[in-house]
């Protein structure tokens, strides 16, 4: 299962669809219904839903009325994502790729972005987090154990470390409450951004 959040809203995947789940009062509601075979992550920007499709591609979903119409992010040729493991979204989508590479596409379209700084290799990440307000991209690198801090551009910023990240399953960054947020079992552990 894959989920994001804006500040009203919990979006989750799972085997029939999409639903929300409103954080002021826990009402569910399905959105869209599952058109995609296999799901690697899901992410907002604005009131678009994108989901990874390691298929088929990424499928943006825009909202009209009561339902979600559905399009391929990619203007071109759909890049291969048969080894994605994330998405995170800021405008460009980010795509984290079980390597520990990451791609950067705008408007459908790759763009430059490189890691750089990386002293040691990611093994195993599972997660990519950014969104419109942070300033930086975090990566859940379960085989070093950390989470790994990168600028806009692919530079290393910091990392932080814990035994518990090893069998971590998703994170989310409170950036403005200097927070990183991991779900590793079936609890929630908290690291303090410095």
């Amino acid at each position: 299962m894959f989920f994001t959040q804006n500040k009203d809203f919990v979006y989750f995947v799972d085997g029939s669809g999409i639903t929300k789940i409103d954080k002021g009062n826990s009402e569910k509601k399905k959105l869209i219904n599952k058109s995609w075979d296999e799901p690697g992550g899901i992410g907002l920007f604005g009131s678009n839903v994108y989901l990874l499709d390691k298929k088929s591609g990424i499928l943006k979903f825009v909202p009209s009325e009561d339902e979600f119409s559905e399009t391929n992010y990619f203007s071109a040729d759909t890049p291969d994502l048969g080894s994605a493991a994330a998405i995170a979204i800021d405008g460009s989508v980010y795509v984290l790729f079980d390597s520990g590479d990451i791609k950067k596409y705008t408007r459908g379209k790759e763009d430059s972005f490189s890691l750089s700084g990386v002293e040691k290799a990611m093994v195993g990440p599972t997660r990519v987090f950014t969104n419109e307000d942070a300033d930086n991209i975090y990566v859940l690198d379960n085989g070093n154990s950390r989470v790994v801090v990168l600028d806009r551009e692919g530079k290393f910023v910091s990392a932080y470390s814990a035994s518990v990240i090893k069998n971590a399953k998703d994170l989310d960054v409170d950036e403005a409450g200097k927070k990183i947020f991991v779900l590793s079992g079936d609890k929630v552990y908290q690291i303090d951004l410095k």
